[in-house]
């Protein structure tokens, strides 16, 4: 395969494209990217060793299956999500230190997305998959205006964590219960009303109660539990945080 580095101060990235191509400017976008992250860890995250990322990205489904195979790693199933066919989704895998993406998923979201998985893994001494995913999924809307970052909320998740809320699909509690299996487990929408909502909570925490999220990650990641963390900081509790979520959600998605 191709191959070309991204010298992050950190994590360094090293690509290696598998028939097909990728712009070079995403080289330094992307290096920019993880310097970011490590720095949105800093403090108290300054004494971990460097660490390194390769990302396979792939031309076809068949060829990203057969990868996988190849690693002894079955592929997520292909199904269906929203009533509209969905491929099988890109995969980080910690212990390689490794993304492996197909062909659907070349859009600069869903590398961002991996690329987090993997600082966070890289930060982190214990998570839990609801915070993991919310990082993730939060991040994967990073934009930079010249050398400063910022991250977009886009329409399209806050409607569905609106409908989470109306219908009552899922509630803050029940999902910081979850673990990596329960969490994973269910239909494509159940699925992805997890992300989502894990993606409402990182959201309002990065952006109204940072203070609250710096203490959940350090906390989370010392072995306490994030609700009985956010219980604790957050003011008013995870009845509190739960009705913010509702309110914002409510206001943008009406």
């Amino acid at each position: 395969p191709q191959e070309w580095d991204a010298p992050g101060e950190i994590i360094p990235l090293k690509f290696r494209k598998f028939g097909c191509s990728l712009p070079d400017d995403d080289r330094r976008y992307m290096a920019l990217y993880m310097n970011k992250l490590v720095d949105f860890y800093r403090p108290p995250r300054t004494n971990r060793v460097r660490s390194f990322l390769v990302i396979e990205l792939y031309g076809s489904q068949e060829s990203y299956e057969t990868a996988l195979s190849n690693m002894h790693i079955r592929a997520p199933s292909r199904t269906t999500m929203f009533g509209s066919a969905a491929e099988s989704p890109a995969m980080y895998i910690p212990i390689r230190q490794l993304a492996v993406i197909p062909k659907f998923g070349w859009e600069i979201r869903s590398i961002l997305h991996e690329l987090a998985h993997h600082v966070h893994h890289w930060a982190m001494d214990g998570s839990e998959i609801w915070l993991n995913e919310g990082l993730s999924t939060f991040f994967e809307d990073t934009v930079f205006d010249t050398e400063e970052m910022r991250v977009s909320s886009p329409e399209s998740k806050t409607k569905i964590v609106h409908r989470i809320y109306r219908f009552q699909l899922l509630n803050v509690n029940t999902l910081l219960a979850m673990n990596h299996k329960a969490f994973n487990t269910g239909s494509n929408e159940d699925v992805t009303y997890r992300y989502y909502l894990s993606w409402a909570i990182v959201s309002h925490l990065y952006q109204k109660k940072p203070e609250v999220l710096k203490e959940l990650l350090a906390r989370v990641s010392g072995g306490e539990r994030s609700a009985a963390v956010l219980e604790a900081f957050y003011p008013g509790g995870l009845k509190a945080l739960s009705e913010a979520l509702e309110d914002e959600c409510r206001t943008e998605g009406d």
